[in-house]
C-alpha cells in the first residue's frame, strides 16, 4: 500500500530523498521509446482539505513556484488560485489569488467557466477554459486577460471538428522557457495538442499533434501538459500514463506508467482516471488528482482530490 507520511516534509528536501536513481541515458534516435512505472513504495498521498469549500474543489492544472503548489478548480463557482498549504499528513487548500475577470467577458461566455491547466508564462499564469476554449493570461493582481486565438479558423482549414461535448475541450496548456511556444491540449475526440506562438496578446496556430493517430489508441485522452528543455509531456489519463514526446519531431520518447499509485484510490464508474494535474521538477513528479466530490475508496477524506509525489526516474 501506497505510504502516507505522517508529517510532511518540505517539497525540496522531498525532492532529494526520493531522487536517488541510477542514471538513465534518453533514447537514441529510431529506439523504442524507455518505458518506467512508479511503484507505491516510494510514493506519498495527501489528500486535500478546504474547510467550508463548498461544492467541493476539483483540482486541475497545477504549477510549482518557490516551493509552493498552487492549482485551479474547474468548478465555475471557484475563480481562484489555489495553494497547498502543508497541514500534519494533508495539504490544506487557501485562496492565493482571486481572479478578476473582465465583465463583458463573462457575459459574451456560452458556457460556464471551466478553468483546466495552467502554466508559468513569463511574469504571468496561463490558464484555459475547457467548455469555452478560451486562453487567458492572469497578472500577479489576479486581473485576467483572454488572448485572441485563431484554433477555429486552423481547425476549418485542416478539416478538424471538435466534439460536441462541451466537456471535451481544452484541457491542458504549456508554454515555454522563452514564453514564444504555447502548448493547448484538446482533451478528446479527438486528442490533440496545438502549437501557437504568441505575439502580445494574440496566438497563431502552427501546428497541431494528433495523439490519436500518434498512439495509434482511439482512447487517448489528455487531462494535461508539461513543457521542459525541449520535450513535452501528456498526461493520459484514461491509461494512467505520462508520455513524453519531442513536440518538434513528434516522435514519443518515453513513458512512464502510475497505474499502481492510482488505480484504487478512488471508484470510476465511467473507466476515467483523475488525474487532472502534472508538474515535475528535476528529481520529483507531483500529480493532482480530482475526486468528483468522493472519499477515498478504502478510507476517508479525499473528498477535494489529492495530490500524489514520487521520484521522476533519471532520464524522463
Amino acid at each position: 500500500m501506497t505510504r502516507v507520511f505522517p508529517h510532511i516534509i518540505p517539497l525540496l528536501l522531498l525532492a532529494a530523498l526520493l531522487s536517488c536513481k541510477t542514471p538513465v541515458q534518453p533514447p537514441r534516435a529510431g529506439s523504442t521509446p524507455d518505458q518506467y512505472s512508479a511503484t507505491p513504495f516510494t510514493s506519498t498521498i495527501h489528500p486535500i482539505e478546504c474547510p467550508g469549500c463548498v461544492p467541493p474543489l476539483e483540482p486541475s492544472g497545477m504549477l510549482v513556484k518557490n516551493n509552493t503548489v498552487y492549482f485551479v478548480s474547474d468548478d465555475a463557482t471557484q475563480q481562484h488560485i489555489y495553494s497547498l498549504q502543508p497541514d500534519g499528513r494533508t495539504y490544506t487548500a487557501k485562496v492565493a489569488i482571486p481572479l478578476h475577470f473582465p465583465e463583458d467577458l463573462t457575459r459574451s461566455m456560452s458556457h460556464k467557466l471551466d478553468l483546466e491547466g495552467m502554466s508559468l508564462a513569463g511574469d504571468g499564469v496561463a490558464l484555459v477554459d475547457e467548455r469555452n476554449r478560451n486562453i487567458y493570461i492572469v497578472n500577479n493582481d489576479g486581473i485576467v486577460t483572454p488572448l485572441t486565438h485563431d484554433i477555429g479558423e486552423y481547425n476549418l482549414q485542416h478539416r478538424i471538428t471538435f466534439s460536441d461535448e462541451p466537456n471535451a475541450g481544452f484541457e491542458g496548456i504549456a508554454v515555454d522557457q522563452d514564453n514564444s511556444t504555447w502548448y493547448i491540449a484538446n482533451e478528446r475526440n479527438r486528442a490533440l495538442v496545438y502549437v501557437l506562438t504568441r505575439r502580445q496578446n494574440t496566438l497563431k496556430t502552427i501546428s497541431h499533434i494528433d495523439m490519436q493517430d500518434l498512439l495509434n489508441d482511439p482512447r487517448c485522452d489528455i487531462s494535461d501538459l508539461y513543457h521542459e528543455e525541449g520535450a513535452l509531456y501528456l498526461l493520459y489519463r484514461k491509461k494512467r500514463t505520462i508520455i513524453k514526446i519531442d513536440p518538434r519531431t513528434t516522435r514519443v520518447l518515453a513513458t512512464l506508467s502510475f497505474t499502481e499509485l492510482t488505480s484504487s484510490l478512488y471508484t470510476s464508474r465511467k473507466g476515467y482516471g483523475f488525474a487532472e494535474g502534472l508538474f515535475m521538477t528535476r528529481s520529483t513528479v507531483f500529480l493532482l488528482l480530482d475526486s468528483n466530490g468522493n472519499s477515498f475508496r478504502s478510507r476517508d477524506g479525499g473528498e477535494h482530490g489529492c495530490m500524489i509525489i514520487f521520484p521522476r526516474p533519471a532520464g524522463f
